[in-house]
């Protein structure tokens, strides 16, 4: 059986300088990800308080900056992310 969507869970920092944060190339790379690719993500605390669950894109390299999760991310801190391929609409 092909496995259809894989998702993986990883701890980061937020950028000291920005509100943004990195996929580590490595899970990119798992995912089949590139920059300018879309990824479902959801955010949360290293306790697990929700910060976002939704779509993103990744930015130069593997990086996530857009406005709308940013905003709800602090610089420096440690945040619990869990991302996933956005399913093709073929595969169904």
């Amino acid at each position: 059986m092909k496995a259809r969507n894989i998702s993986v869970t990883f701890h980061v920092d937020v950028y000291d300088s920005r509100p943004w944060f990195q996929v580590p190339k490595a899970i990119a790379k798992l995912l089949g990800l590139k920059s300018g690719d879309g990824i479902a993500v959801n955010i949360t605390t290293p306790e697990g308080e929700p910060l976002y669950h939704g779509l993103a894109k990744l930015g130069s390299g593997t990086e996530i900056y857009q406005a709308h999760i940013s905003k709800r991310l602090k610089k420096g801190k440690e945040i619990r992310v869990t991302a996933s391929c956005v399913p093709d609409a073929n595969s169904a």
